[in-house]
């Protein structure tokens, strides 16, 4: 049986993890560079278009809540593929799977806050 709840949680955790890292990178930007447009800096284009049309605070906001949602999406595409192959529990690897995927994207965005902080 499938955890709903603590799947929905892990991915909350893990979303809210990378945009506020985002965040906060895209702050420091604000802060050490100031003739640089901070949002120029995100490299993501859907992320770009929720902050040049919701700001950098509700761009943030909205654009976890599209994240949370694609992050099922990821997540059932991977089990549809791995129920065949997994049978025992297909949920649980795709889960596995997803949060090293986005232990590489929260990784890249610490990278990104200490380099635009200027503490490399």
């Amino acid at each position: 049986m499938v955890n709903w709840i603590t799947f929905l949680v892990i991915a909350i955790i893990l979303v809210a993890a990378d945009k506020g890292l985002t965040y906060f990178s895209l702050k420091a930007v604000e802060r050490n560079y100031p003739n640089l447009d901070p949002i120029s800096v995100e490299k993501n284009p859907a992320a770009r278009y929720f902050f040049y049309n919701y700001g950098l605070s509700w761009g943030s906001v909205l654009f976890g809540v599209v994240s949370v949602f694609t992050f099922f999406v990821a997540m059932s595409l991977l089990w549809s593929s791995l129920r065949w192959f997994f049978p025992a529990n297909p949920w649980g690897i795709s889960l596995y799977v997803m949060c090293m995927a986005y232990g590489l994207v929260i990784m890249n965005n610490v990278y990104m806050l200490i380099k635009h902080s200027k503490l490399l």
